[in-house]
């Protein structure tokens, strides 16, 4: 589950750098801005499942 949440951000973060780096060559986005800025949430969204399911794992009790 680690390696497929990591692979998960890595996936997001790599469309990010190509939307930034030729945002031409993307035909099926209009709108650059709003695809980038869903990328980054989904980048996050996935970051933060690894960052909870590390402290899962690791035994730490992140409710007190």
């Amino acid at each position: 589950m680690m390696s497929y949440l990591a692979g998960k951000v890595k996936y997001h973060k790599a469309n990010v750098l190509i939307y930034m780096r030729s945002p031409v060559g993307i035909g099926e986005h209009p709108d650059i801005l709003g695809a980038i800025e869903e990328e980054l949430s989904k980048a996050a969204e996935y970051s933060e499942k690894y960052e909870m399911l590390g402290e899962i794992l690791m035994g730490n009790d992140v409710d007190g």
